[in-house]
């Protein structure tokens, strides 16, 4: 199959995940330059990217008989756009890994709490340690990636948060803790 027949197919099946494109590999080709080696049947295509990387496809026959150059020409061009596919692969890729760990760092960052639902929406996670850094203040710790959470000691002797229950916020901004069974038989974590 050629790259065409490829491209018709997966739009036929209706493959719609993100993907490099036909139209996307020829379209970063800014400018195409061939060059067949004297006394050989070597052909070298180079493609110029609209960014300036060049990437180099060849084509050579062993039989000096056989060698067509326009052939060759569209041998070689092949063979270097078979190049471009996989640069843009890895960079669709790259870019697809960015995004996934964007959504990871914003859930780790303090006001990025998982969201749990019930009849209401909240923030928590769970509290695998409770360092205390000074007269006034705590710090949470949970199984996440998630930085500490600072907490004063009044809401320390108001809710006596334990190791392995749940730290939650309300939307409203109220901070509170919750027994680890009583907060997963009354939540189901948004995805």
């Amino acid at each position: 199959m050629n790259d065409k027949e490829i491209e018709n197919e997966i739009i036929d099946r209706g493959l719609t995940a993100p993907r490099v494109t036909l139209a996307q590999v020829n379209g970063v080709i800014k400018h195409t330059d061939y060059h067949v080696f004297k006394d050989s049947c070597l052909t070298v295509c180079c493609l110029t990217l609209r960014n300036g990387f060049t990437v180099t496809g060849e084509s050579a026959c062993a039989s000096p008989e056989n060698f067509d150059a326009e052939l060759g020409k569209k041998i070689a061009r092949d063979n270097a756009k078979k190049k471009i596919w996989m640069l843009e692969g890895y960079l669709l890729k790259e870019r697809l890994h960015q995004d996934a760990q964007t959504t990871e760092a914003e859930t780790i960052q303090e006001g990025g709490l998982p969201k749990w639902h019930s009849h209401k929406v909240v923030k928590a996670a769970q509290i695998v340690a409770i360092n205390g850094f000074s007269d006034e203040f705590c710090s949470l710790v949970f199984n996440y990636p998630i930085l500490p959470i600072t907490v004063s000691q009044e809401y320390m002797k108001k809710h006596d948060p334990q190791i392995g229950g749940y730290y939650v916020l309300y939307e409203d901004g109220y901070q509170s803790w919750s027994p680890a069974v009583a907060f997963e038989d009354g939540y189901t974590k948004i995805s």
